[in-house]
Order: structure tokens, then sequence, then C-alpha cells
């Protein structure tokens, strides 16, 4: 009886990210590559900073990094602190940093949930239409605010969680 009722809540909570994910890649098939290309840049910054801090575990962006028991659980446990750091960024009106977030909980909850991967896939497919032109909103967004963006960023626009490659099998 539990175990039905457990199911049947993970579920739904499998249906509402797959909707907020598929929401988001509508919105990113509307947006202009030279957005999108601000977006990744913006984004990864933020990836760079969640990383070396440890809010973000590594293995959280990449399925081919080995996780035991407790390592899994911190990649779960990451997808909250995102949200946490979501709702921070709303409430102190930083959309660019929002969005760039979102990315990074989208891409953490497909891939701990095998069956939003493919619905991750497509969301890194829109995003990549931004790769082309992430080296002049490097630049752009670097004249405007060089202490917001992470030291590295200009080597990491081009990332995709490992196991999220729209060419990617299973």
């Amino acid at each position: 009886m539990f175990g039905w009722i457990k199911k049947q809540v993970s579920n739904a909570n499998t249906a509402s990210m797959r909707r907020d994910i598929e929401q988001f890649n509508s919105r990113t098939r509307d947006a202009e590559e030279q957005e999108i290309a601000r977006l990744l840049v913006v984004a990864n910054s933020l990836r760079l900073h969640l990383t070396e801090t440890g809010q973000i575990p590594a293995a959280a962006l990449n399925l081919s990094l080995p996780r035991d028991a407790a390592l899994q659980s911190a990649c779960e446990q990451c997808a909250e602190c995102l949200k946490d750091f979501i709702h921070d960024t709303q409430k102190d009106s930083i959309p660019a940093f929002t969005v760039g977030c979102t990315i990074w909980l989208h891409s953490v909850r497909t891939l701990i949930d095998p069956e939003l991967r493919s619905t991750g896939r497509e969301m890194w497919a829109e995003l990549a239409r931004g790769f082309r032109g992430t080296d002049a909103a490097f630049a752009e967004l670097f004249k405007l605010q060089p202490e917001v963006l992470h030291p590295n960023t200009e080597n990491e626009t081009h990332f995709v969680p490992g196991g999220l490659n729209w060419s990617d099998n299973g």
C-alpha cells in the first residue's frame, strides 16, 4: 500500500518537473541565439562558482563520474540548494542569474531521474544554438561587469553536462 502511494507521488513529481523543463525549452526555442549565448556565459560562470564552493558536486552534472550512495544523496540535495539559490535571485531581482541557475536545476534533475533525461537532452540541444555567440557574449559581459564573471568562464562556455548531450543515446 505505502509503496503504491510512494510511486504515485514520485510519478507526480516527475510529471511536474517534466512540465517545468518543457516550458523552459519552449521559451528557449523563442529566444534569439545571442540571448542564449549571454545566458550560457552567465550560467557557466554560476556553475563554476557553485562547483568551486561545493554547492554542486561535479558528479551532479556528469553521469560518467562514479557515485556512491553518499555522493548520490549529495547530488539529489544540490537540487534543493539550486532551488533556494533561484528563490534568492528572484527576490533580489537578478533575472540572468535566476535563468542561469534554472539551467543547472533542470540539468541536475534530468541526470537524477532517467525518465527526464530525453527532456534534458532537448534542453541542451536548444541551448547549443547559443554556442556560436558565446565569445562575443563573454566579451560584452566582461566589459560591463568583469567582477561578476568567474575567472575561468571564457574557457567553459560550451560545457554540456555529461549525459545530456543531445547526440547521447540512452
